[in-house]
């Protein structure tokens, strides 16, 4: 069986880091350093990609370039997310680098990995240690009906641009707010496939003819529906997610054993086939080695076999006259629950506008009892899964 997993799961990595597919782009625009605007497509990528650079795709050339704030202003998606670069904004802590606008009026409100307060013409940089103090100072100065508003604010992105737009109310300036704290949640549904063994603790002579036929799983199969949301509250490139996963499993194993005294050899084969759900809860989180293309991920969950059948046989077999009697097999009875830990990685492959995953997953059993005449024995079942999908975007 491990060549057997080995030689998947190769398989498996090789086709996910080498497939291409296309990356998703929005409708955006660039703005050049010498104020000219071209339109086109902008790339979909993660928070701290954007502050670094922009790649971009001009409706007349359609060729993908990258772009940094030496070569330009900023950059946006039409009626969404606006970037500007440090230089632009005379931010001398985040030259080099572009911020994301937040919040537009008489006081502007933007990010990178600090948020900086633009004020009649001051720069205000906002951090855990001072921030407090520093959106007092400004209240108390120029709108004192929103002290105890400010006691309160919390230093992410909702708060801060809740308070920002409320600010320039006050101020009765007109504001405008370019970030739209609305978290991405999807609908994943998967299919696929894959190799399952169960593997015992005890050592008798039972069990170490099952170890040794290692319970092989002849059949494998796999559906998923999950619904996961980003969690920009912590990092946006940290997904959480409910599965509902559901499985049909067959275990076999035969095993013999030799008399030479009778010269018999006895023949027994168990075989445990199931149809399990298993609810589960995961974290999937995306490393800064990748774009969106890669989420790394784990759960927990609760197998429940809902269908589930045993069949055992025995014979003895006459070596020296070839007779065939048929004996009491050895009378296996599995739990029918058990708790489950799972990794894996998925890749997405952006295509047609749509997201087709393709997913691998070791997942383990903490506790699958088997029993028989000698008492309880403590297996674990482990299953090396690959699946394919689509993920649809609901927001």
């Amino acid at each position: 069986m491990a060549p057997k997993k080995t030689i998947l799961g190769l398989v498996f990595l090789t086709l996910i880091f080498f497939v291409s597919g296309q990356r998703k782009y929005g409708q955006g625009f660039i703005v050049m350093n010498n104020g000219d605007t071209i339109n086109g497509e902008v790339q979909v990528r993660f928070e701290d990609q954007n502050f670094e650079s922009c790649i971009f795709k001009s409706m007349n050339s359609r060729e993908e370039r990258k772009y940094s704030t030496e070569e330009i202003s900023g950059f946006g998606f039409t009626n969404g997310r606006l970037y500007l670069s440090g230089e632009g904004l005379n931010i001398e802590e985040r030259a080099g680098h572009f911020l994301e606008y937040m919040v537009s009026g008489e006081v502007q409100l933007f990010f990178s990995e600090d948020y900086f307060v633009i004020f009649e013409e001051a720069i205000i940089r906002l951090t855990k240690e001072n921030y407090v103090e520093k959106v007092g100072g400004l209240v108390v100065k120029n709108c004192l009906s929103m002290v105890r508003e400010a006691a309160k604010i919390k230093l992410d992105h909702k708060s801060m641009t809740d308070f920002f737009v409320k600010f320039n109310d006050c101020l009765g300036s007109e504001s405008n707010r370019y970030y739209i704290p609305v978290p991405a949640t999807s609908l994943n549904l998967l299919a696929g496939a894959g190799i399952s063994s169960l593997s015992f603790s005890e050592k008798d002579e039972l069990t170490n003819h099952l170890n040794e036929s290692n319970y092989s799983s002849t059949e494998n199969v796999k559906f998923v529906l999950g619904y996961q949301r980003q969690l920009p509250e912590l990092n946006d490139r940290m997904k959480a997610g409910v599965e509902l996963l559901t499985t049909y499993v067959v275990y076999e194993a035969g095993y013999k054993t030799e008399n030479a005294e009778s010269n018999t050899q006895s023949i027994r084969s168990s075989r445990l086939e199931n149809i399990s759900v298993t609810p589960r809860l995961g974290l999937s989180y995306t490393p800064k080695l990748f774009n969106s293309d890669f989420e790394v991920n784990a759960g927990v969950g609760l197998r429940i076999p809902v269908v589930f059948n045993q069949t055992h046989k025995g014979i003895e077999v006459d070596q020296s006259n070839g007779t065939i009697t048929n004996i009491d097999p050895t009378n296996l009875q599995y739990s029918k629950s058990e708790g489950v830990v799972m990794i894996g990685i998925t890749r997405n492959v952006y295509l047609l506008n749509s997201n087709l995953l393709l997913d691998l997953s070791y997942q383990r059993g903490l506790g699958y009892t088997i029993s028989d005449t000698t008492g309880k024995k403590n297996s674990t079942s482990g299953t090396l899964c690959f699946a394919v999908g689509y993920r649809l975007n609901l927001k």
